[in-house]
């Protein structure tokens, strides 16, 4: 995944520079990378007795909602990305 992404940011790294929806996604993913080495690191790893179980609830939809919206936005990607290269043609330079 890191391979393939990389090398999809490498052949249209402009087109994903100017797309509010690659921000999104690299926002929830750092996000969700952090979140999931540490809070919920924390709250699986806890004392059962410390760690309520609204804690463990909360993780997991935290969890969910920020890898959730790490797909959604690759699909926005995909849907959003032709109306995107159209608005850009009309800034090149032709000639």
């Amino acid at each position: 995944m890191i391979i393939t992404g990389s090398l999809l940011f490498l052949s249209e790294s402009v087109k994903c520079y100017y797309s509010n929806p690659f921000w999104i996604k690299m926002g929830a993913l750092a996000l969700a990378i952090v979140f999931t080495f540490t809070a919920r690191k924390r709250v699986i790893w806890g004392n059962e007795e410390r760690t309520a179980l609204i804690w463990g609830r909360l993780a997991a939809v935290t969890s969910i909602v920020l890898w959730g919206t790490v797909a959604w936005e690759d699909v926005g990607l995909v849907s959003r990305g032709n109306k995107n290269s159209k608005k850009r043609e009309g800034l090149r330079v032709k000639g």
